[in-house]
């Protein structure tokens, strides 16, 4: 007996250790993609190394394994496993040299690691809520240093951070998540529901900045479908209706703060003209060479890259020359479908459709709107490669996991109940 007891004080040690670093993981997803920051750009490489450790030091300290319903979980262990073990097995097929892929191999392993502790650990509901609280405190922290250091400045190619620059799509879709976990808290009128509101706004304003179109829709459409299944399940409308009406009243006091030149990005003339950036003229280069792309390449895919790396070459080049981004498709699905071919684009969707059913049943709607939120904004920004739309899926996977968790033990207790 005491044996075990000591055994789970060690397991505790480790298992609360994981949950910390797991939060400031997902938490300093942005850190990513800052450049010029110096060795702090490598902090989540740290990190992750950080959970590996406390996972092994629980996994073997640990005696009592927790409940898990693998019913619901066992698909979404395998097709994810599925989809990583095939990208990388487009490495053999693919006409590129390791060295030129090699950044966006070691990216996908980096994310590959990651899921793979998700997926093996179940975190029980309270523990997801300090993940929530460290991801909301740290994310808000940056909104405004971006937001201070971003004011006065017109050009968007890159928003200021101190002596480094982060692309501005990137930075507005890593506040998905944890602005929809604050609007949860303002609704259940959780302690400090003021100074979250502080901070909610504060977020909008630097996404007004950062002119990300995609991502500004994202967020939007995550948290009007947030407030819809809020009010129709609890029957709220007048409340949900208030909180548009302040939202409102929010954005037409902070949109006079933005500059003229990003405001105009999100008038339909400015949308319209300029193609979206581009990427209208990519998208179709994308679908030629799909269509370009010999039988066996349409099944299998091209490989790793195969889409970044044929962007600069002539065919392609007198296609887009003119757009200065163009070596990405700016769409996780038409990088999926080339890179991975139809086999690799339909495991992903079965993955997606997955994560899209059993965390809609979830009673918590953030994990469900989070994940639209980020499909939507990686239809304009490439992130199949990127930490930020692996930590999306992630956190959706945490909870179903512990929904899982919560199922079986709801129906042990009411069979033990039943007996008794």
């Amino acid at each position: 007996m005491n044996e075990y007891l000591i055994s789970n004080q060690r397991k505790t040690f480790a298992y609360k250790s994981m949950v910390i670093f797991i939060g400031l993981y997902l938490a300093l997803t942005p850190f990513d993609y800052i450049r010029n920051l110096g060795i702090y750009s490598h902090i989540t490489k740290i990190l992750i190394l950080v959970i590996i450790l406390f996972f092994v030091i629980n996994n073997i300290t640990e005696i009592k394994i927790e409940h898990k319903n693998k019913r619901n979980s066992i698909k979404i262990e395998k097709i994810t496993l599925l989809f990583f073990g095939y990208m990388f097995f487009t490495m053999i097929i693919s006409d590129y040299e390791f060295d030129k892929t090699q950044e966006m191999i070691l990216l996908l392993l980096q994310n590959l690691v990651f899921v793979f502790i998700i997926l093996s650990k179940t975190i029980e509901k309270e523990d997801i809520k300090k993940i929530e609280n460290i991801w909301l405190v740290v994310m808000g922290l940056f909104s405004i240093f971006i937001a201070i250091f971003n004011v006065y400045i017109i050009d968007r190619s890159a928003l200021k951070f101190f002596d480094g620059l982060i692309d501005p799509n990137i930075y507005s879709a890593s506040l998905i998540v944890p602005f929809l976990i604050g609007l949860k808290k303002i609704i259940n009128k959780e302690r400090k529901k003021i100074l979250i509101a502080i901070v909610l706004i504060n977020m909008s304003f630097s996404i007004l900045l950062s002119g990300s179109r995609g991502s500004l829709m994202a967020i939007i459409l995550a948290t009007f479908i947030y407030l819809f299944l809020y009010s129709k399940k609890q029957h709220k409308f007048t409340k949900v209706f208030e909180i548009f009406l302040i939202v409102i009243a929010i954005l037409t006091f902070i949109i006079p703060f933005v500059p003229e030149t990003t405001t105009e990005r999100f008038s339909i003339e400015g949308m319209l003209s300029d193609g979206g950036a581009g990427r209208t003229s990519i998208w179709k280069t994308a679908i030629e060479y799909f269509e370009n792309s010999e039988i066996d390449k349409k099944l299998l895919g091209n490989g790793i890259g195969t889409f970044r790396y044929n962007a600069g070459n002539q065919v392609l080049f007198e296609k887009i020359g003119s757009i200065n981004n163009n070596v990405y498709s700016h769409n996780i699905f038409f990088t999926i479908l080339i890179e991975g071919g139809i086999i690799g684009f339909t495991i992903m969707c079965l993955l997606l459709k997955n994560i899209w059913r059993l965390s809609y049943r979830i009673e918590n709607k953030v994990p469900f709107c989070a994940f639209i939120g980020i499909l939507i904004a990686s239809m304009f920004v490439d992130m199949i490669y990127l930490r930020i739309f692996w930590s999306v899926i992630g956190y959706a996977i945490i909870y179903i996991k512990s929904y899982d968790m919560g199922e079986k033990d709801e129906r042990e207790s009411k069979c033990s109940n039943t007996s008794i």
